[in-house]
């Protein structure tokens, strides 16, 4: 009886054997052909945990890439864009040098001028990507920005000599506005399309979007709205110099018009560059944040490549030795198995 139980145990023991080498030739195999190890984890031993660890980090390093991707064209978009905004009110500062007040075609050169210089500030302002309008804040569909051209011009109860306010810059979630006739009429316009009458509230045409970029989980701002001071100051000194060129004013009117223009347009464009340098941050921060992104992603899959890769040579000698102990285990069995009965009961 111990005599069977030890043959029959042989036998077994010889069968499994085989089946085990069959299993590690199948993963030197897929090794030696895809240069890494077995695909199933259980086989990485203690390493399971920092392989699984690499592979999250380089999932989240690519997936904040992407993202930086998806809102760096917007980003480009407004340095172009107030680059030119800023070259804009620099050519309006131009249009009003005092000497250019004093010839005869002054009216409607300057008339001419200022409705270039609108079409120019309203073009970049109602700039879209894609689908979206990148200067619209939150209301992606709609274009932020009327035709200033058609804008009511001010006229002489509008200046400060005669007791007119200064324009006010709205903050909040008020539309920007102003008013014309301040002695008369009083009719309040703006350059904004969310504008529906005096005091209109739109949240949204302020909203700046954010986006995290790193694991600090700090979103940084990347969009700028219509609404801006910087916009808000652009268009009353482009207002107020296309004003100063209508016909009917006297000497000292006109000069007025063109002074509060042109200091104005002169505080535009100092914020119109605080927002360029704002934006030029950004986008540093950006190309900053993806080299990080990129070092750490091609320093995990170095690490995880010595985790999960083979070397060649190694793996077709061990496949070697294997194919040799096999060999023996196949002859070994077919003897075990070629017993006779009255060998197996001996």
């Amino acid at each position: 009886m111990t005599s069977r139980v030890s043959t029959a145990g042989t036998l077994f023991q010889t069968l499994r054997y085989i089946r085990l080498g069959h299993l590690k030739m199948a993963q030197l195999t897929y090794s030696l052909n895809n240069q890494k190890k077995f695909r199933q984890l259980k086989f990485y031993g203690g390493d399971i945990r920092r392989i699984i660890d690499l592979n999250k980090v380089i999932e989240a390093r690519r997936s904040y890439i992407q993202s930086i991707g998806i809102i760096k064209s917007t980003v480009d978009s407004y340095d172009a864009a107030l680059t030119e905004m800023i070259e804009t009110a620099s050519q309006a500062l131009k249009a009003m040098e005092p000497s250019s007040s004093h010839h005869g075609r002054f009216e409607k050169s300057t008339t001419v001028l200022a409705n270039n210089f609108m079409a120019m500030f309203e073009e970049n302002l109602n700039m879209k990507i894609g689908d979206r309008y990148i200067f619209a804040g939150k209301n992606f569909s709609t274009a932020p920005v009327t035709d200033l051209r058609v804008l009511t011009l001010y006229n002489s109860t509008d200046l400060a000599s005669n007791g007119a306010a200064a324009n006010v810059i709205e903050t909040g979630d008020a539309v920007p506005e102003h008013t014309v006739d301040t002695g008369g009429t009083a009719k309040v316009e703006s350059y904004h399309t969310s504008f529906a009458g005096a005091g209109t509230l739109d949240a949204k045409a302020h909203e700046v979007l954010k986006v995290t970029i790193n694991d600090d989980q700090q979103p940084t701002e990347y969009t700028i709205p219509a609404t801006e001071a910087a916009f808000q100051n652009m268009a009353e000194g482009l207002l107020r110099l296309k004003s100063a060129a209508q016909a009917g004013l006297n000497k000292d009117e006109r000069k007025e018009f063109l002074d509060e223009a042109r200091n104005v347009l002169e505080t535009a464009r100092a914020q119109l560059r605080g927002l360029l340098a704002g934006n030029a941050a950004v986008l540093a921060r950006m190309k900053n944040t993806i080299e990080t992104h990129e070092s750490v992603i091609a320093i995990s899959q170095d690490v995880l490549g010595d985790l999960t890769g083979t070397q060649d040579e190694a793996v077709a000698a061990q496949i070697s030795t294997l194919d040799t102990q096999l060999r023996a285990s196949y002859t070994a069995f077919a003897k075990q198995n070629q017993l006779s009965l009255a060998d197996f009961l001996r």
